[in-house]
């Protein structure tokens, strides 16, 4: 979720979001990765009635490429995923601290 105060240039911190501002983030991620994932799935998918055989090598290089970029990318929201989590125990061990 971006806020007046968060932009590409002036990030707002995630520890300093609220809980639901940070699922919202959280699954802003993963519904921008899923957008990603349906396009190549369905260009792969029209990739054998493509008649030219520059275009349809192309294409199979390019969603080569993509796929392995995909796995980069589920790895990377993996370990935020558990980065959020894991900052979310501390921030509940600070507040029953106080």
């Amino acid at each position: 979720m971006i806020h007046a105060d968060d932009s590409a240039m002036s990030r707002k911190l995630f520890i300093e979001m609220l809980p639901d501002d940070q699922a919202a983030f959280l699954n802003g991620i993963r519904e921008r990765r899923l957008t990603s994932v349906k396009k190549h799935e369905e260009l792969m998918a029209k990739k054998q009635s493509v008649k030219d055989e520059r275009t349809r090598a192309l294409i199979e290089k390019e969603g080569a490429m993509m796929e392995k970029e995909l796995d980069k990318l589920e790895a990377a929201i993996d370990k935020v995923e558990k980065r959020a989590a894991r900052l979310a125990a501390l921030q509940l061990m600070v507040d029953a601290e106080t």
